[in-house]
């Protein structure tokens, strides 16, 4: 899913690490420059850009745009603060699952070498 990729990006910051509520509602109010209570696709483009210099405006538009469609559940194109909730929920599941991953990676080659 590339709506993933999109949120890598925010963890690759550090901003997720660990995220308890407070930390992810002030990510959240940091992606809304607007400050309208809902981040849009322009606002999360331009964050990412600011993020990576290095990438692509269109692949930074495209990972947007998925993150858009995985997480915006009423399709308003805008995500509010409990969409945005839900993301951060989802990536941090995700950096937990790959963690326990490489700990499993690492056992097995440890093993291997003995």
């Amino acid at each position: 899913m590339r709506a993933v990729l999109c949120l890598c990006l925010l963890a690759s910051t550090g901003a997720l690490q660990g995220a308890d509520e407070a930390s992810a509602k002030a990510l959240f109010t940091r992606l809304d420059t607007n400050n309208d209570g809902s981040v849009d696709q322009e606002e999360l483009l331009a964050w990412m850009m600011q993020q990576d210099p290095e990438m692509a405006h269109e692949d930074a538009e495209e990972e947007a745009s998925s993150a858009f469609e995985a997480f915006d559940e009423d399709k308003n194109q805008k995500m509010s603060q409990a969409e945005f909730a839900e993301a951060v929920q989802t990536m941090e599941g995700l950096n937990e699952r790959d963690k326990n991953d490489d700990e499993e990676e690492n056992d097995v080659e440890t093993a291997e070498e003995h």
